[in-house]
């Protein structure tokens, strides 16, 4: 048996000959374990095709753009209102957001230093984002978190955070308190909420914007 090696010298990008490098080893193995995930490119090769630069840098370019958006937590201030009022100094909140596709993350604390109100607490998301209505509706759990004040007897009360429908805030339930949100003296004078959740945002796709 005769091999015939040809041997193509294209002015591929850095990028380009890396990925090009690491595809020679790993496209064997690949192949071998029936692996391989086929995504939609610009240009799909055939037999015969002749292999060009431009086309190999735009698929690269292609797969580069249909990658999840994904960012790093940065901080925001939610408002925290009891019955509609802005609770202003009487809580003090620390609250980091992130996105991951079309969906935001939230994690907070809050912290009570009196309970001027006794009505429900509510918490905006960052930037005005709305919950998508499509993918999550109203008072649908959305996550979870933990409570410890006062008024819960020194005990480690669960949480359940859920949507106000398509209002960009949240609020959250004391286990075993029955319906309607949580209010501040159900936590008491020194107590605080800590909580992790997430929301399908509206305009938000996987990839964009």
């Amino acid at each position: 048996m005769k091999l015939k090696v040809i041997v193509l010298d294209l002015e591929l990008s850095p990028r380009a000959k890396r990925i090009v490098a690491i595809a020679s080893v790993a496209l064997p193995l690949l192949v071998g374990a029936g692996a391989i995930a086929w995504a939609s490119v610009p240009h799909t090769f055939t037999d015969g095709d002749t292999l060009t630069a431009a086309d190999l840098n735009s698929n690269f370019a292609a797969l580069d753009q249909a990658r999840p958006v994904v960012t790093g937590w940065v901080s925001y201030t939610p408002t925290v209102t009891e019955s509609g009022i802005n609770a202003g100094i009487t809580q003090t909140t620390h609250a980091f957001w992130r996105r991951v596709g079309d969906t935001l993350e939230v994690k907070l604390t809050t912290s009570f230093m009196s309970c001027p109100q006794s009505g429900q607490i509510n918490w905006s998301l960052p930037d005005g984002l709305l919950p998508d209505p499509m993918k999550i509706s109203g008072s649908e759990a959305m996550g979870t978190g933990l409570a410890l004040g006062s008024a819960t007897n020194g005990l480690v009360t669960p949480l359940i955070v859920t949507s106000i429908g398509s209002i960009s805030a949240v609020s959250v339930d004391l286990a075993g308190a029955g319906s309607g949100g949580a209010t501040c003296p159900a936590i008491g004078v020194g107590g605080f909420v800590r909580m992790f959740f997430h929301t399908p945002v509206q305009g938000w796709t996987v990839t964009t914007p």
